[in-house]
C-alpha cells in the first residue's frame, strides 16, 4: 500500500504478535497498562521512495511526548529503500498510548511499508 511520500503521516500497522500478555497492542497502538517507564523499540523498513524524496522522518508519538530526529541508512544500494531502528526509555502513565508514525517529504504517494517492520517494548520500572 502507498502510505506516504507526499508529507502524509502514517501511523504504522504491524502484521501480528509474538507475544502480547496483557492485551497492550492492537494493531499499531501500545496502551500502557499501568504508570512506569517503558522501553520501547522498533525497526520500519520502506521502500518505492523516488530520488526525488528528501525528507525521511520517523517518530515514536505517545501520549506526553513525540521522539523524532531519528537516523535512517539506505539497506541496500537500491536508493530507493531505506530503513530505521531506535530504543527509548520513554515516562508512561496508564492508559497512554504510543504508535510509530512515518513520513516522506518531496514525491507522490509512493513509499510502501513493509511488513517486516516491527515495534516492541516492555516495562522497566
Amino acid at each position: 500500500s502507498n502510505v506516504t511520500g507526499d508529507g502524509t503521516v502514517y501511523t504504522g500497522i504491524f502484521g501480528g504478535e509474538r507475544f502480547d500478555q496483557n492485551s497492550d497492542f492492537s494493531g499499531s497502538t501500545f496502551t500502557a497498562p499501568v504508570t512506569g517507564r517503558y522501553y520501547l523499540h522498533a525497526y520500519v523498513y520502506s521502500y518505492d521512495m523516488s530520488t526525488s524524496m528528501h525528507t525521511w522522518n520517523l517518530r515514536l508519538v505517545t501520549s506526553n511526548v513525540t521522539y523524532s530526529g531519528t537516523r535512517y541508512v539506505s539497506t541496500t544500494s537500491d536508493p530507493t529503500e531505506y530503513a530505521a531502528t531506535f530504543g527509548l526509555l520513554v515516562d508512561m502513565d496508564a492508559s497512554d498510548t504510543a504508535t510509530i508514525a512515518l513520513n516522506v517529504n518531496g514525491g507522490s504517494l509512493a513509499v510502501e511499508w513493509a511488513s517486516n517492520s516491527h515495534f516492541g517494548g516492555w516495562l522497566v520500572a
